[in-house]
């Protein structure tokens, strides 16, 4: 990272999946990894958007990961299971440990059905790839995103849909 302190905001539409169904076995038998779950159907994104604010601070070596994700101002941390996935994901990827706030802002309510947390999601890894300089490819965010969608049981489609909208 060329500075110390960095920040972007990332905005993701909310989707709604109008029809669809849940693929998570084969011939009857179990699908293991999380890559390969999903759904198939049709759905369509909206005008109101997530909006993602990340701040980093990179640390020295010796000191700890600190992490702090809010929702819509509430502070969750790691109650905030599918952000949280995702950084403890990018962690392999990182020589130093990094301070990361993150602050997701829904326009439309959160656990309704709206894909918030497919929004959030991809606003978090593509924050992050560009403050980081991971240079994960399009398909590498949008994968990890939505590995950490099924992990968590917040989506099996959602990531797949915006990222082809």
């Amino acid at each position: 990272m060329s500075k110390r302190n960095k920040k972007v905001i990332v905005e993701v539409p909310h989707r709604i999946s109008g029809f669809f169904e849940i693929v998570d076995e084969i011939n009857g038998i179990k699908i293991e990894n999380p890559e390969k779950i999903g759904s198939r159907g049709a759905g369509f994104c909206l005008s109101a958007v997530s909006k993602t604010e990340i701040k980093i601070k990179k640390l020295e070596k010796r000191e700890d990961f600190e992490v702090e994700i809010y929702i819509n101002g509430k502070r969750l941390d790691q109650q905030a299971e599918t952000t949280f996935f995702i950084i403890t994901y990018i962690k392999k990827y990182l020589k130093n440990p990094i301070k990361v706030k993150i602050n997701h802002t829904f326009d439309l309510p959160v656990g309704c059905g709206y894909g918030a947390s497919g929004s959030g999601a991809l606003g978090t890894i593509f924050g992050l790839n560009y403050l980081l300089e991971l240079n994960l490819s399009y398909r590498e965010r949008g994968k990890i995103a939505h590995i950490a969608e099924v992990v968590n049981k917040t989506g099996l489609g959602t990531v797949c849909g915006l990222l082809g909208r």
